[in-house]
């Protein structure tokens, strides 16, 4: 195995942690002395930016091989949110938002590969009220996860215990025929997934994919470890006065036992049913997992890059400035797949190779986040990035935010110390 590059947290995070002329001068010197480690410095310099995130880590990885592991940034705040407490690493468990759906198609797939689940069946033994899309063809686990099952979200798309997620159903609708980015279809899948395999979907994910992949992640973190939970980040966003505040995942949040999920005053988890509520644990985007977990979850996909159902897209843009592209963002999708292209690559990366991305971003609570792999080259990466403000959410013309934009050509760079080679998917 390669040396892993590391970013020197003692200096870096002292630098993280100046403002103003301070703290862009101690960075620019910091970069100055990494002449030859462009992503390290790259990475630093997302900090020195007028509204700068909180945290950002990265991991790129060929394989077993990791390539590049760096971080900069603040993990936790004292209470009043002005002065930092923890750096923020690589192995910093977040909510990664809807990273989470990639696992949920990860975990789906492999079950229909071991012939325990068929993801083109219909889904009314267990949710009668989707019987059909708008077209009149049965809804499926596979129009779920491609979100062209034509089921659109309500005002919540999501139910505490003991509630039922069938309520959610009637305050949803059904789009057009064609693709719709939904949530709710994320819940109503664990529903699925619950009933056929006769398990709880925490305890199913953790089980059936993430501990095989040898990570500690978990869904509204049921089963974390105690250390990792204690190790994790808050997702904070900074207000008018320049104070973090924070939306979601306080310490006592993320020590809950066995796990931070919504219920009703009195209500227990010893109640709940198999297929009652699939959106207790947030499978549409509770996963907790660092930028080191995505990158081992994005690399799972190399054994699945050669396969239908991950590489070729069920839906594809018409029109790349229709409400559902978000922006041009969205322009293909297989099962549970979102496909990168190439030409929503910033320009200049070519590490990559000229396939598709296969993988899944996430972006909530000032969170920006992916997991993606290279079929082309055998590259993989994860990243997130906290405490994002508002203008680096604003998408550009190939539908990436900045961070994205700026974290994928980082990741190119950093792609220089794996073995890289052209490679056909599944060569």
């Amino acid at each position: 195995m390669r040396a892993v590059r590391r970013l020197a947290f003692s200096c870096v995070l002292g630098l993280s942690l100046l403002g103003g002329a301070a703290g862009q001068a101690a960075f620019e010197a910091k970069a100055e002395a990494l002449p030859g480690f462009s992503a390290f410095e790259g990475l630093a310099s997302l900090l020195v930016r007028p509204e700068p995130p909180m945290a950002v880590a990265l991991v790129v990885r060929q394989g077993e091989a990791v390539c590049f592991e760096g971080a900069v940034g603040v993990a936790e705040w004292t209470q009043d949110g002005r002065d930092p407490l923890r750096p923020f690493t690589a192995q910093t468990k977040v909510r990664v938002a809807s990273v989470s759906k990639l696992a949920v198609a990860m975990l789906a797939l492999k079950l229909e590969a071991q012939g325990k689940l068929d993801l083109d069946a219909p889904v009314t033994d267990v949710l009668p009220d989707l019987a059909a899309d708008a077209t009149g063809k049965p809804v499926t686990l596979r129009a779920l996860l491609s979100h062209t099952g034509g089921v659109r979200d309500g005002e919540v798309y999501w139910q505490s215990h003991p509630g039922d997620i069938r309520t959610l159903l009637a305050q949803t609708g059904q789009s057009k025929p064609g693709f719709r980015y939904a949530n709710i279809n994320f819940g109503l899948i664990a529903s699925v997934l619950e009933v056929r395999l006769g398990q709880r979907f925490d305890a199913l994910a953790r089980e059936a994919l993430l501990a095989p992949m040898g990570l500690t992640a978990g869904f509204n973190w049921s089963g974390v470890p105690e250390a990792a939970r204690e190790s994790g980040a808050a997702l904070l966003w900074r207000d008018e006065a320049g104070v973090w505040q924070i939306e979601v995942d306080v310490r006592d949040q993320r020590l809950r036992q066995p796990a931070a999920v919504l219920m009703e005053p009195d209500a227990t988890l010893d109640s709940y049913r198999l297929g009652q509520n699939g959106t207790l644990f947030s499978p549409q985007g509770g996963l907790r997992a660092s930028a080191a977990d995505l990158s081992v979850l994005a690399q799972g996909l190399s054994g699945w890059a050669d396969a239908q159902a991950v590489k070729e897209p069920i839906w594809t843009a018409g029109d790349l400035g229709a409400p559902e592209t978000e922006g041009g963002f969205y322009r293909a999708f297989s099962t549970g797949v979102h496909l990168l292209r190439s030409a929503q690559w910033p320009q200049g990366v070519t590490a990559f190779g000229e396939a598709p991305l296969l993988g899944h971003a996430g972006e909530a609570y000032g969170l920006i986040s992916g997991a993606w792999f290279a079929p082309d080259t055998g590259l993989a990466f994860g990243f997130v990035a906290t405490g994002v403000s508002k203008a680096d959410h604003q998408r550009l013309a190939g539908g990436l935010t900045p961070i994205e934009a700026e974290l994928l050509v980082l990741a190119g760079r950093a792609a220089s110390d794996c073995k890289v080679k052209k490679v056909k998917a599944g060569g």
